[in-house]
């Protein structure tokens, strides 16, 4: 099954869309990963690869390859 990324859909109850990460979870707090929640994922789905954009990154990319998740079924 071909996955549609308008069906994507990732969410964090740590912080709202389009709002700053709470401090907790960055380097100058307490550096936690917030927790994700996936909607969307297709059927068969072994691993996910998540990559951060920030252009305010003190790197000449501004790019961050953060993880490959293995996907864990809903029960």
């Amino acid at each position: 099954m071909a996955m549609n990324i308008k069906d994507l859909r990732i969410h964090s109850p740590a912080f709202n869309a389009l709002e700053p990460m709470p401090k907790r979870y960055t380097s100058d707090g307490e550096n936690l990963s917030p927790l994700l929640e996936w909607v969307g994922i297709p059927v068969g789905t072994q691993q996910l690869a998540i990559i951060c954009h920030d252009p305010d990154a003190p790197v000449p990319f501004g790019f961050y390859p953060l993880a490959a998740l293995q996907h864990a079924s809903e029960p």
